[in-house]
């Protein structure tokens, strides 16, 4: 499976969650904030192994979120990783896709791997990111993408954590680098010029 970058947060839906997102998108969204996971040829190469290990590890976790990149476009690697996943553990799955769950479900009857992916996940976010339409709520990039509930696991949480006034997102630190997790507000490209030359200005 390529892959862009895993990690561990509290941004991208209910409780403590490990998030993968994939390498590789056919959609080119305007204004997308993730456009280093769009050419299907970058990223790292890891086996289904190698990921369920990695997730495991983390016994605090109440589940996984899936973004990308396009994650239906590896939807026979993600199907296995998660079937694997939930034999070892009950970890819920939320999956942001570009595509509206009306063009999965006529993708799925000619590709069977796609009603797999979609039979493994808990919660669905469709639809591609219109850049006029960010109303700058919460757990969404733009207002015409539907928060879906898969089964009942996360049905209570869709009210009091999607659509609601404000985002929140979280700055890991590296030493030469940072990354951002999460969904911004439109004024994130200041907010991140401000952190980029944070202490430029300074007499110290």
């Amino acid at each position: 499976m390529r892959i862009h970058m895993t990690g561990l947060t509290k941004v991208l839906g209910p409780h403590l969650r490990y998030v993968l997102w994939v390498q590789g998108c056919p959609h080119n969204c305007y204004g997308c904030i993730a456009k280093q996971t769009h050419d299907p040829t970058l990223g790292e190469e890891k086996s289904i192994c190698e990921l369920s290990h990695d997730i495991l590890q983390y016994h605090n976790i109440e589940g996984l979120t899936i973004s990308g990149g396009e994650p239906f476009e590896q939807a026979l690697e993600l199907s296995q990783l998660l079937i694997h996943l939930k034999q070892q553990r009950d970890l819920g799955v939320i999956v942001y896709t570009g595509y509206r769950l009306e063009e999965l479900l006529e993708k799925a009857k000619h590709n069977p791997s796609i009603s797999m992916l979609l039979d493994a996940v808990d919660l669905l976010i469709d639809g591609r990111y219109l850049d006029e339409l960010n109303d700058n709520l919460s757990l969404r990039g733009s207002s015409n993408q539907q928060i879906i509930a898969l089964t009942s696991r996360y049905e209570q949480v869709i009210q009091t954590h999607y659509g609601k006034p404000g985002r929140k997102i979280e700055i890991q630190v590296m030493q030469k680098t940072y990354q951002m997790i999460g969904i911004p507000a439109k004024e994130y490209e200041k907010m991140k010029a401000i952190i980029l030359n944070r202490g430029d200005d300074s007499n110290e």
